[in-house]
């Protein structure tokens, strides 16, 4: 569950990509973001805390995939992936060798 939805918030397209991301975050580090004693825990780490990046778990993870795996599920709303399609979109340029949108908008967030 996203932080938003703990706090009765209405579930919108952000929401199902921060469960999105969470998920390929899983999927490519064979680890969960966050662990606790109980599910309250897990959701407050959600809130305050960074997840260990991708690539210090698993080195072998391409940068770009890495980055796009972890941006849909960022707190900090201008380096999050905010339309289903962008994240689309920067999955399948993953596949094809090419450098992701996400990484361009965070690259100038900074």
């Amino acid at each position: 569950m996203s932080p938003n939805r703990s706090t009765g918030a209405t579930s919108t397209h952000r929401t199902d990509l921060y469960s999105l991301g969470v998920t390929l975050y899983q999927m490519v580090t064979g680890e969960k973001p966050f662990r606790g004693e109980t599910p309250m825990d897990v959701l407050l780490k959600h809130m305050s805390e960074q997840a260990v990046p991708v690539r210090k778990l698993r080195p072998e993870i391409p940068e770009d995939l890495a980055t796009s795996s972890s941006a849909s599920w960022r707190r900090t709303p201008s380096c999050a992936t905010s339309r289903p399609r962008s994240f689309a979109e920067d999955l399948a340029q993953i596949l094809s060798g090419e450098k992701p949108q996400v990484l361009a908008a965070m690259e100038d967030a900074v």
